[in-house]
């Protein structure tokens, strides 16, 4: 309590969990040292669960199968829906975002945070949970 009688609270947060949330992505990288946010009007998503990662790319939805093997994550490479989109840059995104996501072998959580790193420990892409 507090010297005029307030009283605070503490919870101990749930441990972070990878599979069966849905992640929103924030930023991704852009294949030059870089990490660039979602063009607008399109949204990136990864969740993973039961072996599977998928989302949506911007266009098109995409999965890939995973595997955590001693702390690290290995993917397999994306298969998409095959739609054309329009929109300047829009499909360049989709492949940029689906490169940085295979590209990732770690991942840490935290406050509702998700970052996929490469093996050299750049940043591949960074999301928070949507759910």
């Amino acid at each position: 309590t507090s010297t005029k009688g307030a009283v605070l609270g503490l919870a101990v947060e749930p441990p972070a969990v990878l599979e069966g949330v849905t992640y929103a992505v924030l930023g991704y990288s852009n294949g030059r040292q870089g990490v660039q946010s979602p063009l607008g009007g399109t949204t990136l998503t990864i969740r993973f669960e039961n072996g599977v990662a998928s989302g949506h790319a911007g266009c098109n939805a995409y999965r890939a199968d995973y595997t955590l093997e001693e702390g690290r994550l290995v993917l397999t490479p994306a298969a998409t829906t095959r739609k054309a989109c329009p929109g300047d840059g829009v499909m360049a995104q989709e492949q940029a975002f689906l490169e940085a996501l295979g590209s990732a072998t770690t991942f840490t959580l935290q406050d509702g945070r998700l970052d996929l790193r490469r093996t050299d420990g750049a940043l591949a892409l960074t999301a928070r949970a949507s759910e």
